[in-house]
């Protein structure tokens, strides 16, 4: 048991005994399920952890590559460009950098949507892990 879960069991033993008058200690059986709780809401974030490493990484190189692709598809866009009458080359220009803004927009809009769903995600179990600890506890003081 970590130092700060210790300084919180000692304070919740304190605060069970202030408002309930009902004296505990650390080898009360609810402190099994709290601590059984504890490893699993650890074990559920070490996965969600190492199943979202690298995403951010992942994605800058994706976006890095994206760019680098884009970047070479102007160039060709502007060497063709060059070949065209003065007249045709406004128009050529416009439609085709719209087109890039687009898809690259397109692009990094996914890219981002990937990493934030990996956050979403790690909050939810998160959340969803302690609500089960607290309803736990709560069933157990309630004596169900």
């Amino acid at each position: 048991m970590s130092e700060s879960s210790q300084e919180l069991v000692t304070e919740a033993i304190a605060e069970v005994a202030k408002k309930h008058k009902i004296v505990i200690n650390e080898n009360d059986p609810i402190f099994a399920t709290i601590y059984f709780q504890e490893f699993l809401l650890k074990k559920y974030v070490e996965q969600i952890s190492s199943s979202t490493e690298g995403i951010s990484e992942k994605i800058a190189t994706s976006i890095e590559e994206t760019t680098h692709k884009y970047t070479d598809l102007s160039k060709s866009l502007a060497n063709q460009v060059v070949g065209h009458s003065l007249t045709k080359t406004d128009e050529i220009i416009e439609k085709h950098l719209k087109d890039l803004d687009q898809k690259f927009a397109n692009v990094l809009d996914t890219k981002l949507s990937l990493l934030n769903q990996s956050k979403n995600t790690t909050v939810i179990c998160t959340v969803i892990c302690g609500l089960f600890t607290i309803a736990t506890a709560a069933m157990i003081l309630l004596g169900r």
